[in-house]
């Protein structure tokens, strides 16, 4: 059985002072004065099954304070169970019963159905609430940008230039469709300079196929230079964009006066493919992030994603609750 919210409030303990006890309660009190959410929750909760048999499950009004938490914290469901079962505080906020513990499989099924159209009209809902109560007008955008994990390796120099000469080869393939160009496909002994650079365990080993490698990719925008010359010659419609790309890896990289600073094993990150990317020292590893300032922005004003509601549900308790 399946009910929008529970008619009688649980009993709970009394929770001492705390910054994050009187967020909790601020957004709580949000959610209580916009009811309206928790029907678009039951609606997705009760689609295509039968909300009047079987045993009592988690209430729409739990299982969106639950996401709520779960957003707002970044908690895997594992996390938010534990939470849910211990965390005096996250239990209140979420009304659950004394009986009540729910398992991380059953947050993850009823999280996951609701639609992105609803968090999208929830979020809806709160904006319009915080410009109802005078706190937000609604005319200015904010952003975030989100870093997501990338399967891209340590940019070590030698695993870049190599990863400088096959993006250029790729791209001669491209352009020999248009024009008719002669290169070589340096692309299988630079894999190998890097291979056994990386492999390497001295420096007096690592030099002399440092400077092979170097020569190699040389020889590798000699011929981009050659290539963007003769797409600019040729009148097709495809020439200029072939060529400002193949230009545009040109520009990143090093310039041959630049090829004697660099030392083995450095890192450097501005190299076709790592422009975006950061390097993010956790616990002594290199975790490898990448970043994208304009792709992966996304407004919590009319978006459908879960962090758009958390971020209005928040941004109104922090305004109302600074501003009593």
């Amino acid at each position: 059985m399946r009910a929008k919210r529970d008619c009688q409030l649980p009993l709970t303990v009394k929770l001492g002072e705390h910054d994050h006890v009187d967020e909790l309660r601020e957004i709580s009190r949000i959610l209580d004065d916009n009811p309206q959410t928790a029907d678009v929750v039951y609606a997705d909760l009760v689609r295509d099954l039968r909300a009047d048999r079987g045993r009592n499950a988690l209430t729409a009004e739990q299982v969106l304070r639950a996401a709520v938490l779960y957003q707002m914290h970044t908690f895997s469901f594992r996390e938010l169970a534990f939470e849910l079962q211990f965390n005096q505080a996250y239990r209140s906020f979420c009304r659950l019963q004394f009986e009540q513990h729910p398992s991380k499989s059953a947050l993850q099924r009823d999280i996951n159905r609701v639609e992105p159209d609803s968090w999208d009209a929830i979020n809806r809902c709160l904006i319009g609430y915080a410009i109802a109560i005078g706190v937000e007008d609604g005319r200015v955008v904010r952003t975030d940008c989100t870093v997501v994990e990338s399967n891209i390796h340590h940019p070590t120099d030698s695993s870049l230039l190599w990863d400088c000469v096959r993006k250029l080869t790729d791209l001669f393939d491209d352009a020999s469709k248009i024009v008719n160009v002669s290169y070589s496909n340096h692309g299988r002994v630079a894999k190998r300079r890097a291979l056994a650079i990386s492999n390497a365990k001295r420096m007096d080993k690592r030099r002399p196929l440092y400077r092979d490698l170097l020569k190699i990719t040389k020889k590798t925008i000699g011929y981009a230079r050659r290539v963007v010359a003769a797409l600019r010659l040729r009148k097709h419609p495809f020439s200029p964009h072939h060529a400002a790309l193949i230009g545009h890896f040109i520009d990143l990289v090093p310039r041959p006066d630049d090829f004697d600073r660099i030392l083995p094993g450095r890192s450097n990150c501005d190299l076709p493919g790592r422009c975006n990317s950061d390097v993010n020292v956790k616990t002594g590893q290199f975790d490898l992030i990448r970043g994208n300032a304009s792709g992966s922005r996304r407004c919590w004003v009319g978006t459908g994603c879960r962090r758009a509601c958390v971020f209005a549900c928040r941004f109104c308790c922090s305004r109302t609750w600074a501003g009593a």
